[in-house]
């Protein structure tokens, strides 16, 4: 067993020539932007993409949104991209190609501390890459929807207060990179599945109530941090103990 300590402390991602990037660092929240592109004015955003950052906005108490939170940039009577470093903080939307329209490629909303849960049709959201909302208090279950993300290759859930178990099909998230579920209350087994996510680097399901045995994940050779501690399950030998 391999414990890691995996912080996100230097922001989302490397810098690239055309993205609007939102970091999210322990000290005071930046925005910076990529180069200048003249298409990313005129762009408009894919309809149901709003529609996901709606019915996430929608879905949280709004008494619960603190001071500081991205959130209160959130304002739908503009388009999520047309306005970067003014509204929609958070998130990171992609450049479109010629009549193509602008994605939702990465959400951000760690550590605030908002009270919800996770609508049903997030998996709309088939470009995204990040989902962090780590630090928060979004209960009930992971929506099943999340199976159809497939470019995403960061999941961070961890320390809200989800319940239920690892959606079915999470094996078709062939770019998943890291997975963080650890501290919810997530039940049921885990599933067999994820050895088919080679990719995989970092699995942290700490601090939750998984339980029967542990599934063998030797396909995922890439692996350097698991963490399955505090939960029920039972490793391979029937006079050992449950960890």
């Amino acid at each position: 067993m391999i414990f890691f300590d995996f912080e996100l402390t230097d922001g989302w991602f490397a810098l690239s020539e055309q993205a609007l990037i939102i970091l999210h660092c322990k000290g005071p929240r930046q925005v910076l932007h990529g180069a200048t592109n003249p298409i990313l004015a005129d762009s408009k955003t894919l309809q149901s993409d709003i529609e996901v950052l709606r019915s996430i906005r929608q879905s949280i108490n709004s008494r619960t949104i603190p001071s500081s939170s991205f959130l209160h940039s959130w304002s739908f009577s503009i388009d999520p991209c047309d306005a970067p470093g003014t509204h929609f903080l958070g998130i990171l939307c992609s450049i479109p190609d010629n009549n193509s329209s602008s994605r939702i490629t990465a959400i951000n909303l760690e550590e605030d501390g908002l009270e919800g849960s996770l609508p049903p049709g997030l998996g709309n959201l088939t470009e995204l890459t990040l989902l962090n909302l780590r630090r928060n208090k979004f209960h009930g279950q992971i929506p099943d929807s999340i199976i159809r993300m497939t470019k995403i290759t960061r999941l961070l859930l961890s320390e809200n207060l989800l319940s239920g178990g690892i959606p079915h099909g999470f094996r078709g998230l062939k770019r998943l990179e890291v997975i963080d579920l650890s501290h919810n209350r997530l039940s049921g087994s885990i599933p067999a599945g994820l050895s088919n996510i080679r990719s995989l680097i970092h699995l942290r399901l700490s601090n939750n109530k998984f339980s029967g045995r542990i599934p063998d994940l030797i396909g995922l050779w890439q692996l350097n941090t698991l963490d399955l501690s505090s939960n029920q399950l039972l490793v391979i030998s029937q006079n050992s103990p449950t960890i």
